[in-house]
């Protein structure tokens, strides 16, 4: 039983499935990491330089390192646009590190080929460090590189020359998996630790939906980047008459009954968000119209109407809402939705409740309940 239980954790850390659902905490982390190694890269080359220029009696000066300087200053140039492309972070770092790994294998065999080499056995342990991603990836990386290298060892070294640079780099090829399995297994409980974190942090403990503050800054995060739609303020109505007569575990039921049903009448990609108390926010990408935004709502007060919670002994559950829209061409920022989305609401509520209204728009006849 053991056995097999320890072959399926070894199965599922093998092909990465932490990766896939984790995605963006990697992308984010490697977006890091090759911001420090192009920094790291930079420090080191200037060091050397500097360090051969001081002791250009005893060090040779070596025209790789000038190159490395440049190359490392190009990825952290290239770093300041992955910044805003995190989706491409991972195949960059592959990308970027190929070549350094190729430097190595080549400098390590035909511009050396009558020395031991070092750099590239250092460096198969070292670079894959540098990648968080499915330890099949990492491991074929590593592999690819050693085979590369005995390739091209084969072809420039002596027989005896070549059969010592193996020994040394079956030893360093099996340290670098090992270290790599190690590090990422630490890596990955690190991600989904720091995942747990973040979703306990967003997340309105009562109801499941976006808190206030993940939900603010998930909508000001879609206007920043153009995205239009329809922003919306739902109040549950007597909501405190509910707290009195029920208790407040009746009135918690309620909220986390009125926060499913806006779940289940919105889509995935929509924001979501326990504003405080009963009141709730909802951002619908997309929707820019009153007549699409109308039939969303619809929905939603059909999922309420029906709504028939045992706990209030027969009564029945109205909200209220506010919409606003931002259309193709405007430009708002959150504080002038929520405002309208409040003046709205307010109207609702003034017009009997149990009813929506839309900022500035005309209401739709059957809209009342």
């Amino acid at each position: 039983m053991d056995i097999r239980r320890m072959a399926r954790e070894a199965g599922t850390f093998f092909s990465g499935r932490a990766i896939d659902q984790h995605i963006g905490e990697v992308r984010e982390r490697n977006c890091t990491y090759f911001r420090s190694f192009s920094v790291l890269g930079i420090t080191m080359m200037l060091i050397t330089l500097a360090f051969a220029r001081i002791m250009s009696r005893a060090a040779v000066f070596r025209i790789e390192f000038l190159v490395l300087l440049f190359y490392c200053a190009a990825m952290r140039v290239y770093a300041c646009w992955l910044r805003k492309n995190t989706r491409w972070s991972v195949v960059s770092l592959y990308a970027w590190l190929a070549p350094i790994m190729a430097a190595a294998i080549l400098m390590g065999t035909f511009l050396d080929p009558n020395i031991l080499s070092i750099t590239i056995m250092v460096f198969l342990c070292v670079l894959p460090q540098f990648i968080l991603d499915k330890p099949w990836r990492i491991y074929l990386f590593i592999t690819v590189t050693a085979v590369s290298y005995v390739v091209c060892c084969r072809a420039a070294k002596t027989p005896k020359m070549f059969r010592t640079d193996m020994i040394d780099l079956v030893l360093f090829y099996f340290l670098s998996l090992g270290v790599s399995s190690l590090i990422l297994s630490d890596r990955l409980r690190s991600v989904e630790y720091a995942f747990t974190m973040r979703i306990a942090s967003e997340m309105d403990a009562l109801t499941g939906l976006f808190n206030r503050g993940a939900g603010e800054k998930n909508i000001r995060s879609l206007l920043e980047i153009g995205k239009r739609g329809m922003f919306c303020i739902i109040d549950i109505d007597g909501f405190k008459s509910i707290n009195d007569e029920y208790g407040h575990q009746s009135g918690d039921a309620v909220l986390r009954a009125v926060a499913a049903r806006l779940r289940s009448s919105f889509r995935s990609g929509d924001i979501v968000t326990r504003i405080g108390g009963d009141e709730f926010a909802v951002f619908a990408v997309g929707i820019e119209d009153v007549a699409t935004g109308a039939i969303c709502i619809e929905r939603l007060f059909a999922q309420i109407s029906a709504m028939n919670p045992e706990m209030l002994d027969g009564g029945r559950v109205s909200i209220s809402l506010g919409g606003s829209f931002v259309t193709q061409g405007e430009e708002k920022d959150f504080e002038t939705l929520y405002r309208e989305g409040d003046q709205a609401l307010y109207q609702a509520k003034r017009e009997g409740k149990a009813q929506y209204y839309f900022f500035e728009t005309p209401q739709p006849e059957g809209d009342v309940r």
